[in-house]
């Protein structure tokens, strides 16, 4: 499956002649719709960053995972970091994104994330 995810991101990279991304180690692949995107109104929008992602993400694929937490009662992935990467997937028609997942509470987790920016 990771595989597959790997050559769907890649495809541009495919037709350059560049090999496809493997997730990194200790990440997971989680579909898009499995997020919770309740954070998403408090990240800023840069727009030139955001073509920037695009050109990168369809052309390499994605290289760095998305931080997440699970969810309490909803069995939905809790997004904490990687807003953009997200947006971009999903203008790219991507399924799914590569994702860490922190084994935290999601308040710690939210304090912790603040504190690496």
């Amino acid at each position: 499956m990771r595989e597959l995810w790997a050559s769907r991101g890649s495809s541009d990279a495919q037709l350059h002649g560049l090999s496809p991304i493997k997730p990194p180690a200790g990440t997971m692949e989680i579909e898009l719709q499995s997020l919770d995107m309740r954070y998403e109104t408090l990240r800023s929008r840069e727009t030139k960053k955001e073509r920037q992602l695009l050109g990168s993400l369809s052309q390499v694929g994605q290289l760095v995972p998305v931080i997440v937490v699970a969810g309490e009662n909803n069995g939905l992935w809790i997004l904490l970091d990687g807003y953009k990467r997200v947006r971009v997937l999903s203008i790219l028609k991507q399924d799914t994104v590569h994702a860490m997942q922190w084994e935290l509470p999601e308040a710690d987790a939210l304090l912790l994330e603040r504190v690496m920016r």
